[in-house]
């Protein structure tokens, strides 16, 4: 039998507290993008960032607002701002009609 040391369950606790917060963050501002998606949008926006500043480890999505709905209801265009070592990158998400809400979506640096 294996005995832990209370050093490295609280370790163990911290870690997995930080990974289940962090799966359950909120975005800040309003999406109405599926909540699934967050994560997918949010991780293709800072690939794109890092191609632009490779050396910046400091990211973070500090507002979103929506821009178009389809009609219907569902949205068509979201801004997400990202900070990127303390520069601002804007970026429109743009999700393609679909008859089922949620699943596609296209990331463009705003204009």
């Amino acid at each position: 039998m294996r005995m832990f040391r209370a050093g490295e369950i609280a370790k163990d606790i911290t870690s997995l507290c930080t990974l289940f917060l962090g799966a359950c963050a909120v975005m800040p501002g309003e999406t109405l993008a599926p909540r699934g998606l967050h994560g997918d949008i949010r991780d293709r926006i800072y690939a794109h960032a890092r191609g632009i500043e490779p050396q910046c480890r400091e990211q973070k999505i500090v507002n979103t607002e929506v821009l178009e709905l389809h009609p219907g209801g569902q949205v068509a265009e979201e801004r997400w701002t990202l900070e990127n070592c303390r520069r601002k990158l804007v970026y429109v998400v743009s999700y393609p009609p679909t008859p089922k809400a949620g699943g596609r979506f296209q990331v463009q640096p705003e204009r």
